[in-house]
């Protein structure tokens, strides 16, 4: 693609859909989008519930697949955890609603956990949901992407509804299904492996969330083509010294990896109605830190994609392409910065006013004011060309 332009569920206003580059959301009627465009529809992989029907998935055919493997003596596919003497089936919180720990949605909408390293279970997603619902219908647009929503690692995140119809978080599974966060981890790993092994048709882009182990984001993904983050200035609202070190360690590190290896690389960013103060240039420089060939941003307000002409593709022009991976200095806080053929790229993380001396050249700001120096606030991104 001409363009790293991209959208995650985000229409235009005022412009073509065929200005985009990659688009999260896209069905079977998106031929307004741009024949080269990666066109990527809203799926689930892990955890389903009875309202999915809507999304296309066979939720009711999956309970009587799992019906009769359980009349023929097999687990089931759907992960149970004992509490109170009692098996029960295991619950993502989120689709809960809970209110005093209690659920206040229809259970109607409640979602169940798979075993997603059951072999049976895979081959009837592959067979039964993304092929004929996901990609065939969409393969007169190209070769779709399936995106997968929600991947929440957290044991934490799951868990049983007791005697009182009181959400208790964090039992232990039964077996034979993961008995940890980490296992947990390992087993949606294997899914992703049998995928790409068994169905080379079907590309997963994942929505990443939080991981019980973050040390095995590599690991976890090494089989996945396509990596989203909904929100590379989710930090902004509250930059404090545990938030932005949880980004150094492990938001940087993770999409900085998925753009060097060559994977489709989507990111978002939740901008304030006021972004041309500020916001837009420090989102887009989060973005020019981590991209790699195949990367995509995708800023928003709202519900709208923010359209070419707010700015930010004249800046990645005059940057050129990027020298290396991006660089860090201190320790905890730090000043973020990375090289381009046309220019340099900084976020200052430091947690005060930081002043920068440029190599000798000619330099320019983003209101292409001659410069030999920058000063940048704490919790802003920067950018310097040719």
């Amino acid at each position: 693609m001409g363009t790293e332009f991209g959208s995650i569920f985000a229409k235009p206003n005022g412009f073509p859909y065929s200005d985009f580059g990659v688009y999260i959301g896209a069905s079977s009627y998106s031929t307004n989008l741009n024949p080269d465009a990666i066109k990527a529809k809203y799926s689930q992989f892990h955890i389903f519930a009875p309202t999915d029907s809507g999304i296309g998935f066979p939720y009711n055919e999956l309970r009587q697949y799992d019906a009769q493997q359980v009349a023929a003596g097999k687990p089931s596919l759907f992960v149970t955890a004992t509490y109170q003497g009692k098996r029960r089936p295991v619950m993502y919180f989120r689709s809960l609603g809970l209110s005093g720990n209690r659920p206040t949605t229809s259970p109607q909408s409640w979602k169940y956990v798979v075993n997603v390293r059951d072999p049976r279970f895979i081959n009837f997603w592959i067979t039964k949901y993304a092929r004929p619902v996901v990609v065939e219908p969409m393969a007169h647009l190209g070769s779709p992407y399936v995106y997968v929503d929600g991947v929440t690692v957290l044991y934490s995140a799951y868990g049983v509804l007791d005697n009182s119809n009181h959400f208790v978080p964090g039992v232990k599974w039964d077996e034979p299904y993961p008995q940890s966060g980490n296992d947990f981890q390992a087993a949606m790993a294997t899914f992703f492996a049998a995928v790409k092994e068994q169905a080379s048709d079907v590309k997963i882009m994942v929505d990443t969330g939080s991981l019980s182990n973050p040390s095995g984001y590599q690991t976890l993904y090494a089989n996945v083509p396509g990596i989203l983050t909904e929100n590379v200035y989710g930090w902004a609202p509250n930059p404090d010294s545990y938030v932005i070190n949880n980004w150094t360690t492990t938001i940087f590190p993770w999409f900085a990896w998925a753009g060097a290896t060559g994977k489709v690389n989507v990111m978002g960013a939740f901008l304030p109605s006021n972004y041309e103060s500020g916001a837009l240039q420090t989102a887009f420089v989060v973005y020019e830190l981590l991209k790699g060939a195949n990367s995509f941003f995708a800023p928003r307000v709202g519900g709208t994609a923010l359209p070419l002409s707010a700015g930010w593709m004249s800046w990645n022009a005059k940057l050129g392409g990027p020298v290396g991976a991006y660089k860090s200095t201190g320790v905890g806080n730090r000043l973020f910065s990375r090289q381009y053929t046309n220019g340099y790229v900084y976020l200052n993380w430091t947690g005060r006013t930081e002043t920068v001396t440029l190599p000798g050249a000619t330099w320019y700001d983003p209101h292409d004011n001659r410069v030999t120096r920058l000063t940048i606030p704490n919790g802003t991104g920067t950018f310097v060309n040719r």
